[in-house]
């Protein structure tokens, strides 16, 4: 990205602005001011576990595939959403799964190098995976909450 993307080098480019997430976009926000583009990455992994992990009760040492499987396989996760269709099901596990094994996996284990624009689109692919998990944890079925709201 030029330097006409943003005014002064304290301030955050234009285009962290299309991230909806605050939390993701205060998070990196360090990251991409000091064009850090692959901490970007690194940075909203961090994230994205931590919000799955909280969201489904689960303990700090799972992380990536285990995470995932844990939180959304089809037919057992703990925040598998409510859906009669198990494609859909399965299509959000696959999605994640995919997110992880693709991006996350490789900056864990050796050097990777992001351009601002590559960032950019994984940025907002986990951007919207951020999204996915927060809409699954609405539409999920808590064992506890309906004991709770009936009095169990």
């Amino acid at each position: 990205m030029s330097s006409a993307h943003h005014a002064h080098a304290n301030e955050a480019p234009d285009w962290l602005n299309a991230i909806l997430d605050p939390e993701l976009r205060r998070e990196v926000r360090n990251d991409v001011l000091a064009s850090d583009f692959t901490g970007v990455i690194r940075t909203s992994f961090v994230l994205l576990e931590r919000r799955i992990r909280e969201s489904a009760g689960l303990e700090e040492h799972q992380y990536g595939k285990d995470l995932i499987d844990r939180a959304f396989q089809p037919d057992k996760g703990i925040l598998q959403p409510v859906s009669p269709d198990g494609g859909e099901r399965a299509g959000l596990h696959n999605l994640l799964l995919g997110i992880f094994l693709y991006y996350r996996n490789p900056i864990a284990h050796r050097p990777v190098y992001h351009t601002p624009e590559s960032a950019l689109q994984v940025l907002s692919l986990i951007d919207h995976a951020l999204r996915l998990v927060g809409e699954a944890v609405e539409r999920s079925f808590h064992l506890e909450r309906v004991a709770e709201q009936l009095g169990l």
